[in-house]
């Protein structure tokens, strides 16, 4: 497929399914086996929308880790607008016995059978002059001497093409805000990535509650309560009991 081709390809695509098989078929032709598209813009999220051909067991594995958090590759994709591969990175060196999450998630990789990995960081804003950003990843499973020659001769054809698409995904989720009820319209341009179907998980206990003590382990501190709070917890623990434990849930991709 010529670059012309593909790009017409993706200017042809209707809706987002047939844009992300036209993607499919286009990096499948340059020799990998899939790809995911992630928004990078939303760090302090556990579940950004993301879609992609990404095989199931990846997908398991990368939610169940957590790997958004620590995945070197969206770090970087945050501070640049060049593309890279996954040879590019500068991982943590091993100290002692434990891992670093960034080195867990590169050997999870590996493990799916994903030799390298082709990058393209998109910064761009929507109709409504919103900022966004977003990671793309081509997965090769070939041997990496051929990655290294197709990354040579095809990067900057990989990233026009990308160009086009991401442009494209925006032009049809701008349409169907547009075709969508005024009330699914807020002035903070949320209806362009709520409109996408974002797959999220269970949490054990109130997930309120719990991602509030994610953010402030994370953080390193502990919110000091007031004099008012206080007394306010001792005033209603006279008239209610608290449970010692929420029940546990299971965790579900």
């Amino acid at each position: 497929m010529s670059l012309d081709e593909a790009i017409s390809a993706i200017e042809a695509a209707k809706t987002m399914d047939e844009l992300r098989s036209c993607l499919h078929r286009i990096v499948q032709n340059f020799g990998f086996s899939g790809f995911t598209f992630i928004d990078a813009g939303r760090p302090e999220l556990d579940v950004p929308y993301y879609t992609g051909t990404h095989p199931p067991a990846w997908e398991r594995t990368y939610l169940q880790n957590d790997f958004v958090h620590f995945d070197p590759a969206l770090a970087r994709v945050r501070r640049t607008n060049t593309p890279f591969h996954w040879g590019d990175l500068k991982l943590p060196e091993k100290i002692g016995r434990k891992r670093p999450p960034a080195l867990k998630m590169m050997d999870a990789a590996k493990e799916h059978g994903f030799k390298e990995g082709f990058v393209v960081p998109f910064h761009y804003r929507d109709r409504l002059g919103g900022i966004h950003s977003s990671s793309t990843v081509f997965f090769w499973e070939d041997e990496p001497h051929w990655f290294q020659k197709l990354f040579a001769h095809h990067r900057h054809e990989l990233h026009l093409i990308m160009i086009y698409w991401v442009q494209r995904a925006m032009d049809l989720v701008n349409r169907d805000v547009r075709n969508a009820p005024a009330l699914l319209q807020p002035s903070d341009g949320s209806a362009l990535v709520q409109l996408t179907p974002v797959k999220r998980r269970s949490w054990p206990g109130p997930p309120a509650a719990r991602r509030s003590r994610i953010r402030r382990r994370s953080w390193g501190f502990r919110r000091k309560p007031s004099k008012a709070s206080s007394s306010r917890r001792c005033a209603s623990s006279m008239h209610r009991t608290r449970p010692t434990a929420w029940p546990r849930a299971s965790r579900s991709a």
